[in-house]
């Protein structure tokens, strides 16, 4: 790991490392131990990682083992988080395989529903009313009942039973579902939002409708959709807590809320348990907004959106 102190005599902090690995390394360590801890519970931090404080500084590394880290391993926090870190993959898995099948069928939705086809445009208008109009919780008993109705008849003679009843299938199906109904209405919104002399322009080109829609609506579309939908897929995020709220458990399958609240039921500190939970829904919903406003600023990368906003009183009318 090598040794790194930290040294005050000049007033500001330094960093120097001995052993060759430098700071980056010295992270990198410490995260592979953290690591090893979470997937070994005989493993503890302090062993990896040992504080011995010196005068003017403090040194790192496990040759000077004077003082462990045992105070971290034990803390109740630090233990709550490495617990629920594997619980949050499920949530994380469930919004990963809702959008991008969710995404693609939102699109559809809308271009439904702004068709002039009265047909087409009506069924698409009863999908998203329909989903829209009914609680999430109501529509995973939903589904599961309609799955476990057809168990017997259907899904056991074709030996698909284990697949299509398993909450990591049901789940997903259900919050593709959801989510495409709300994204289709702010798509449609987007479309009805399109600058009506692009379009023209387009037409005056004599582009076809497929030409129209790939060249001039669609890149619209996402840009001014891409906010409302960063929000509709955080929302997704959120909903992900309900899948085992509704669906059985099926061993240690379980996300963030089910087995916060197995460790709630061993010692009945709800605020400890369930504040770490709140804490990753949080930590990972500002990677969401990160990574989609990373991805908008390419949307509108060809728009003059550094200039300077200024106030100028018009007092003269």
């Amino acid at each position: 790991l090598g040794y790194c102190a930290v040294g005050r005599s000049t007033g500001r902090a330094k960093l120097f490392c001995a052993g060759g690995f430098g700071a980056p390394g010295l992270a990198l360590e410490i995260l592979f131990c953290l690591v090893s801890v979470l997937y070994s519970a005989d493993h503890h931090l302090g062993a990896c990682v040992c504080v011995v404080a010196e005068k003017g500084g403090a040194w790192f590394g496990p040759a000077h083992g004077a003082v462990s880290m045992e105070w971290l391993h034990n803390n109740a926090i630090v233990q709550d988080i490495i617990t629920l870190a594997k619980p949050s993959l499920f949530n994380i898995y469930f919004a990963l395989a809702s959008i991008p099948i969710g995404f693609p069928f939102a699109v559809l939705l809308a271009v439904m529903k702004s068709s002039s086809n009265g047909i087409i445009s009506r069924i698409a208008r009863t999908y998203i009313y329909a989903f829209r109009g009914s609680p999430l919780f109501i529509q995973f008993f939903m589904f599961y009942s309609i799955m476990l109705a057809f168990n017997l008849s259907h899904w056991k003679p074709m030996g698909i039973d284990h697949v299509v009843m398993h909450p990591l299938f049901i789940g997903p199906m259900v919050l593709i579902l959801n989510t495409s109904a709300y994204a289709a209405e702010i798509f449609y919104g987007a479309l009805r939002a399109l600058p009506k002399g692009e379009m023209e322009a387009a037409q005056a080109f004599g582009m076809s409708r497929w030409q129209i829609f790939k060249t001039v609506a669609w890149p619209n579309v996402l840009r001014l959709a891409w906010p409302a939908y960063t929000n509709e897929v955080v929302f997704l995020f959120h909903a992900t807590a309900l899948v085992y709220f509704t669906l059985p458990v099926i061993n240690e399958q379980k996300d963030l809320m089910n087995k916060a609240g197995e460790l709630f039921e061993r010692d009945y500190n709800i605020f400890l348990h369930f504040s770490v939970a709140g804490l990753y829904f949080l930590a990972i919903s500002m990677i969401i907004f990160f990574i989609s406003g990373r991805i908008y600023k390419k949307l509108i990368a060809h728009l003059d959106t550094d200039a300077a906003v200024t106030f100028k009183p018009n007092y003269m009318r």
